[in-house]
């Protein structure tokens, strides 16, 4: 049986984002009628708010999909 020790330090960073980045996509939620009563927007314009945080996910994904399948070393999914 082969033992393999736990990589702390890489679960610590992976647990924290993704409580940073949850922490992140509930403020959203709170801060859309918030934009909305500051700068006088529309329901349309202030639901862009919430557009234009998962379109930045999505492209940010791409992007990190594109630098993986460029280096050799570091494949997405090995």
């Amino acid at each position: 049986m082969n033992k393999s020790s736990t990589q702390w330090g890489q679960f610590i960073s992976l647990v924290t984002v993704f409580f940073l980045l949850g922490f992140v996509a509930a403020s959203n939620d709170i801060l859309i009628p918030v934009f909305k009563e500051a700068f006088d927007l529309s329901q349309g314009q202030s639901q862009l708010v919430a557009v234009a945080f998962y379109v930045a996910y999505t492209v940010g994904s791409v992007i990190y999909m594109i630098i993986s399948w460029q280096s050799e070393k570091t494949w997405l999914i090995k």
